[in-house]
């Protein structure tokens, strides 16, 4: 899908909306932070109704690393509810074979013995595993669970350094946006608008790929285009892959929607009838609420549609007794 400075352009000319003004409240256009607020709101229906009918398609599969004497570990920020998790899979014998783990309460729970987990259990956005991992073991978890897209936003900056101390992150500096593309001319008025306020960033590259998620920032200095990271923002990722990528705003963002690209059209016509409906234009909103519930069905069952086929297993009389399974 486009990046969301495209899809803004074309909402904006679809309900003639113009950017307002510093100092002209005349226009009374959205700013681009309202409409990037829309398009998340559009996304997260579009995946709520999806969700609802079409689960599968919004599995993951994730590994973390087991700590000896660690009893929780946190879930990944796209999961869907902090908590729908389909199973906990643990490595044994230090090999590339998993067991699934059960799924038990907190009535299960008991600290005292250490040793291989035989079940989890389920805090919030948590897993406990029980008996407590008395090993420590890379990737030794492997978690399935639903996820929820990223949200999206705007790029606000371009990374020339990346200053780290060790694995720690200490600063980003952004880039003079007259020595960028012409794309990229806004990045100042795009920073401004919100980094001197954001609890959080994402890295994302060109094409909103993730580089680093969840970067937890503590003050924005608009002349120098200095990102303050919080203390204790470690990386294993090297200074020089961080840099010549973009910032978006976020804890689990990017700059482009993760839907394909034919779902573009929903996001846009969601949008589009919100600001029409706004400017008090009904005959114009209610075309665009029709367009939009089309473009729904069309998705919906699309996303319905089996890829592949069940395969119907053989009975037994069929098999002879050379038959090798």
């Amino acid at each position: 899908m486009r990046r969301v400075e495209d899809l803004i352009d074309e909402i904006r000319k679809a309900t003639e909306n113009e950017l307002p003004t510093a100092g002209d409240v005349t226009l009374g256009g959205l700013t681009d932070e309202s409409i990037v607020h829309l398009l998340n709101r559009s996304q997260e229906r579009l995946f709520s109704r999806l969700m609802l009918k079409y689960p599968t398609n919004f599995i993951k599969i994730a590994s973390q690393n087991v700590t000896n004497g660690t009893e929780a570990y946190t879930l990944g920020t796209d999961n869907f509810l902090d908590s729908q998790i389909i199973s906990v899979e643990w490595m044994y014998n230090d090999s590339t074979d998993f067991k699934r783990l059960g799924k038990a309460t907190f009535h299960s729970r008991y600290t005292d013995t250490n040793g291989d987990p035989l079940w989890y259990i389920v805090q919030n956005n948590t897993i406990l595993l029980n008996p407590i991992p008395d090993e420590t073991k890379t990737n030794g978890l492997r978690i399935t669970y639903y996820r929820m897209p990223r949200t999206i936003d705007k790029r606000r900056g371009y990374i020339t350094t990346a200053t780290k101390s060790g694995t720690t992150l200490t600063s980003l500096t952004m880039a003079d946006p007259s020595t960028l593309l012409a794309k990229d001319a806004d990045l100042d008025v795009a920073g401004n608008a919100v980094l001197t306020e954001v609890d959080y960033i994402c890295i994302v590259d060109k094409d909103g790929a993730s580089i680093l998620d969840g970067i937890a920032v503590d003050s924005y200095n608009t002349s120098t285009r200095v990102l303050t990271m919080s203390s204790g923002v470690t990386t294993a990722i090297a200074a020089a892959t961080l840099q010549n990528n973009y910032i978006v705003m976020g804890k689990s963002a990017t700059s482009h929607s993760e839907f394909p690209e034919n779902y573009e059209r929903y996001l846009t016509a969601y949008v589009e009838q919100a600001i029409l409906r706004r400017d008090g234009n009904d005959v114009e909103a209610n075309i665009a609420i029709g367009e939009l519930r089309a473009f729904e069905k069309d998705i919906e069952e699309a996303a319905g549609q089996e890829t592949d086929t069940f395969d119907t297993p053989l009975d037994e009389h069929w098999l002879t007794d050379n038959d090798i399974w």
